[in-house]
């Protein structure tokens, strides 16, 4: 056997795949899972669906999907996708808030123009972690390298501060700092 083909049969055991989507955002969200949980409305925590609408608790073909419409990009993929809903908390009760949140708060965690992590700013920062340990050792980019035993978390990072006047996120780095009483903008 030539020494390419060895190399690439080597290259195939470590390639990964993935699959970009494009949605406008989900088009339902629900406490539903039909492959963890088919058929059963009370199991599953709250997810967001983008793709077929045609999915429901009890989904078991591609057939089935092939019968809804797509929110996709792609007019041509029935295929449908969940996660698990994001879900915001403020100020858990640690301290007391300094303000309420602002009407029309508009706030973004991290650089949505960055192109790798090196770009992100400072006080930008997002952990993906398994639910009661396990996952092995995280990756490059934060994620766990084997599979959780029970869930995949993630946790976004928002600045503990916003502008009152404008109702947007800080720009000073000194006010976007993690909660430490921090000064108002």
């Amino acid at each position: 056997m030539s020494a390419s083909i060895l190399f690439t049969a080597a290259l195939l055991g470590v390639a990964q795949a993935y699959t970009v989507i494009s949605a406008p955002g989900p088009f339902m969200l629900k406490n539903i899972d039909s492959i963890v949980f088919p058929g059963q409305y009370d199991k599953s925590h709250l997810h967001c669906f983008f793709g077929s609408d045609a999915v429901t608790v009890n989904t078991k073909t591609s057939a089935e999907l092939q019968k809804g419409c797509t929110n996709l990009e792609n007019p041509n993929d029935l295929s449908v996708y969940w996660i698990p809903t994001p879900l915001a908390y403020y100020n858990l009760g640690e301290a007391p808030a300094e303000v309420a949140i602002p009407q029309n708060l508009k706030m973004v965690a991290g650089d949505a123009q960055a192109k790798t992590k090196a770009q992100l700013p400072a006080e930008s920062k997002a952990e993906w972690f398994c639910e009661g340990g396990g996952g092995g050792a995280l990756d490059a980019n934060g994620f766990p390298s084997a599979t959780c035993g029970t869930h995949l978390q993630q946790l976004l990072y928002f600045p503990s501060c916003v502008n009152e006047a404008t109702s947007r996120r800080p720009t000073s780095p000194a006010l976007m700092a993690p909660r430490t009483g921090a000064p108002r903008a």
